[in-house]
């Protein structure tokens, strides 16, 4: 089970570098300082996530392909487009499920319930929360479960649970 957490481990490092390169062509970009808005950062970072996304197609690379697509789900989540976020993120997890990625399995269960959590479907994330739970247990991913102890205590916070949240 813990073969699978350096590999999880270089992809996501994959991811952080692509979010870097996606800093530096933004500014490289056209626009003067001034005209460089969220939106259009936004705008740029989704087009290299969509180059990104096409790229591990073609290499054959489904994992790549799905972080890429988390990439781009973030960015209609940021930019308040909540049902294609969650669409992606859904197809997402139909996605790592099919290939037994676990790690990413858990991870896209966490977006899923940051998404709820915005629209306010706390019980649904708590839900969501508790799945990507289980699995970094399984995996033995400690830090996975850091993240999603903290997640689900702010949960029930929200909610009024202050016994479950401190537990």
């Amino acid at each position: 089970a813990l073969t699978a957490i350096p590999e999880a481990g270089k992809r996501f490092s994959q991811v952080r570098n692509f979010n870097v390169d996606i800093v530096k062509e933004i500014s490289f970009s056209p626009y003067t300082r001034s005209e460089l808005t969220p939106e259009r950062m936004m705008e740029a970072a989704r087009a290299m996530a969509e180059r990104a996304q096409t790229s591990y197609e073609k290499a054959h690379d489904k994992l790549g392909r799905a972080l890429a697509r988390n990439v781009i789900a973030n960015i209609h989540r940021d930019l308040g487009d909540l049902e294609s976020a969650h669409q992606i993120y859904t197809e997402n997890l139909a996605m790592y499920r099919t290939f037994g990625s676990r790690f990413g399995e858990a991870f896209c269960l966490s977006n899923l319930g940051d998404l709820m959590r915005e629209e306010g479907r706390l019980q649904q994330a708590v839900t969501a929360y508790q799945e990507a739970m289980g699995l970094a247990t399984a995996i033995g991913n400690r830090f996975g479960e850091g993240i999603y102890t903290t997640r689900l205590s702010e949960v029930h916070r929200a909610m009024g649970e202050y016994e479950r949240a401190l537990s």
